[in-house]
């Protein structure tokens, strides 16, 4: 298993899209990094799956579904996330 500090904004950002994709039930290539999620269809039910997901992918349960509307792409989102890791991991 991997190191949270081993997970990059790709990593992240990779994670997303293929999850995103697979809750969507869309192709991963049709998920545009700058999109925004109430664009891609997200709805409230989707998040909170996506986020245990996360959590569990980042070795984390302190994610909440409002991170979706925090951070509301993609993009935004992963680079958020991968701050936190590197904050996490002293980096």
């Amino acid at each position: 298993m991997a190191r949270v500090s081993d997970y990059s904004f790709d990593a992240i950002s990779a994670w997303l899209v293929d999850r995103i994709a697979r809750e969507m039930n869309v192709a991963p290539e049709t998920i545009s990094l700058d999109e925004t999620f109430s664009n891609l269809g997200l709805n409230s039910l989707k998040t909170l799956i996506i986020t245990g997901n996360l959590g569990e992918f980042l070795g984390t349960e302190e994610l909440t579904p409002s991170l979706f509307w925090d951070y509301p792409t993609v993009q935004k989102l992963a680079e958020h996330l991968t701050e936190l890791v590197k904050g996490a991991a002293g980096v």
